[in-house]
C-alpha cells in the first residue's frame, strides 16, 4: 500500500514538473539576504573566577570520599520543568516527502485486483521483457529437442519392432529346419 502512494506521488510530481511553470517561480525567487552582524570586540564579556582544585580536592576524589554539601543543595533546586512535547509527523507525511525526491521513469503496467494501478520503472520493465524474450525463446528450443527426441524415439520402436519380426521369422526358419533334419 505505501508503494502504490510512493510511486503516485512520484509519477504525479514528474507529470507536474513537465507541464506546470511552478519551477521558473521558484527559480525567480531569490534567498532573502542576512544582515550582518556586528563585530565582536570581546571587551563586554564578564570575567568568571577559575576554580582550581587544592591537592586535599584531588585526594579525596581519588580515594572517593564524597562531599554531600553539593549533592544536598542541588536536591532542594532542582526543580526541573516538564517539556511539552511536540506533535510527531506522521510517517505518511515523511515517506511523501522522500517520494518528491525520487525522479524516476515510471509506467503504468497492468491494474491489480482492486483497481489499484501498479506502476513499474521502464527499466526494469525493459529488462523483464528482455527476460522473457529470453525464456520464450528457451522454451521453444527445448520444445524442438523434445519433438526431436520423440522422432528418434519412434524411429527407435520401429526398428526395434522390425528386429523382433525379423527375429520372429529366423525363429521360425531355425525350428523348420531343425524339424527338417532331424524327421529323417
Amino acid at each position: 500500500m505505501r508503494n502504490v502512494f510512493n510511486l503516485f506521488y512520484a509519477v504525479f510530481f514528474f507529470v507536474m514538473g513537465l507541464f506546470s511553470s511552478k519551477k521558473k517561480e521558484i527559480m525567480k525567487k531569490e534567498i532573502p539576504s542576512v544582515s550582518e552582524l556586528p563585530a565582536f570586540d570581546g571587551s563586554d564579556v564578564p570575567h568568571f573566577p577559575v576554580y582550581e582544585p587544592s591537592f586535599s580536592d584531588i585526594k579525596s576524589e581519588v580515594s572517593g570520599v564524597k562531599d554531600n554539601s553539593f549533592d544536598s543543595s542541588f536536591e532542594e533546586s532542582s526543580e526541573i520543568p516538564i517539556r511539552k512535547s511536540k506533535p510527531v509527523k506522521k510517517i505518511q507525511e515523511i515517506e511523501e516527502v522522500r517520494v518528491r525526491d525520487d525522479n524516476h521513469d515510471f509506467e503504468e503496467k497492468s491494474r491489480v485486483s482492486g483497481g489499484k494501478p501498479l506502476f513499474v520503472k521502464i527499466e526494469k520493465y525493459k529488462d523483464a521483457l528482455m527476460c522473457m524474450d529470453v525464456l520464450r525463446k528457451k522454451i521453444s528450443d527445448a520444445e524442438e529437442v523434445l519433438k526431436e527426441i520423440d522422432k528418434i524415439r519412434i524411429e527407435e520402436e520401429r526398428a526395434l519392432e522390425s528386429w523382433r519380426k525379423d527375429l520372429s521369422k529366423v525363429k521360425e526358419k531355425l525350428v523348420e529346419l531343425d524339424e527338417n533334419l532331424f524327421e529323417v
